[in-house]
């Protein structure tokens, strides 16, 4: 999950047209769900950060959204932390 989303990251960080950059994240977002989220629904809370907010957590960093979302983030991040 780490090198995808990093992948990811860089990926978009190149993309400077703001349609076809929407356009990516959603599709690499929809794609890092069915990859590695195991079923579990989040809340769309990190927004357009996302995918920074998920290796920033799988490098450590506490994830603090409490609920049902809150904890459904954290078990991802759990079981895709190698």
């Amino acid at each position: 999950m780490k090198t995808f989303v990093t992948e990811v990251i860089t990926e978009l960080d190149k993309t400077v047209d703001g349609e076809k950059w929407a356009e990516l994240f959603v599709n690499r977002r929809m794609e890092c769900f069915r990859r590695y989220s195991n079923g579990l629904i989040t809340s769309t809370t990190p927004g357009a950060e996302y995918f920074q907010i998920v290796l920033d957590c799988l490098n450590g960093k506490e994830w603090k959204e409490e609920g049902e979302y809150g904890n459904n983030f954290r078990k991802i991040i759990s079981l895709n932390r190698a």
